[in-house]
């Protein structure tokens, strides 16, 4: 059975208005609502668990103490930066193992991957 999504969908302003809700320090608005549009407020929120106030381990609270937009930003900043060098070093792992198989693969056929079309060639 289909559920109605019910959530309205909110501007930028309207998340920054929910975040102060929330007693997340704004100091900087203009900075805020810029990274906003750029970044997305969905992929900025994922980063906001770690500081939010913990009462029960269960429940999410979606409050905050002593805590600004700019310091969740910089949690971003540091993940974007790990994620970068991570992906650099899977595309070396990518090309070596192309390699491998690759030599593997002409080592035992020889060249019968060249004549693919022919079965009696493997």
């Amino acid at each position: 059975m289909k559920t109605d999504y019910t959530k309205p969908i909110l501007s930028t302003k309207e998340h920054i208005k929910l975040l102060k809700s929330s007693n997340l320090i704004i100091n900087n608005y203009k900075f805020a609502e810029n990274t906003l549009n750029n970044v997305n407020y969905y992929n900025l929120s994922g980063y906001l668990y770690v500081f939010e106030d913990k009462y029960n381990s269960n429940l999410r609270t979606h409050n905050f103490t002593d805590v600004n937009f700019e310091e969740v930003f910089e949690f971003f900043k540091i993940d974007t930066k790990i994620r970068h060098l991570l992906l650099s070093c899977i595309f070396y792992i990518e090309v070596y193992m192309k390699n491998i198989i690759s030599k593997t693969f002409t080592e035992i056929y020889k060249d019968a991957f060249y004549n693919y079309n022919i079965p009696n060639n493997i």
